[in-house]
């Protein structure tokens, strides 16, 4: 009777370790082409740099943004 105990208990407790319940996971893969992406790169940073000239054997400079086009500032006489 005592053995019929034991045997039942760890039979019982190797099933319900043995046994574990599965989860079904399931990704929906998300791709999307790049040709139905807009395709515009907008730049977080202007391109600004300087330009230099030399008039009457004086060396200047002045600021020009790249991004844009445009002469930023005036002409700065270097030393």
């Amino acid at each position: 009777m005592k053995f019929n105990k034991i045997l039942l208990l760890s039979a019982a407790i190797l099933l319900s370790t043995s046994v574990a319940p599965t989860l079904n996971v399931s990704a929906k893969e998300n791709v999307s082409n790049i040709s139905d992406q807009s395709s515009t790169i907008v730049p977080l940073s202007e391109n600004i740099g300087w330009r230099y000239k030399i008039e009457n054997g004086n060396l200047y400079k002045r600021l020009y943004n790249y991004s844009m086009s445009q002469w930023v500032g005036d002409w700065i006489l270097c030393p």
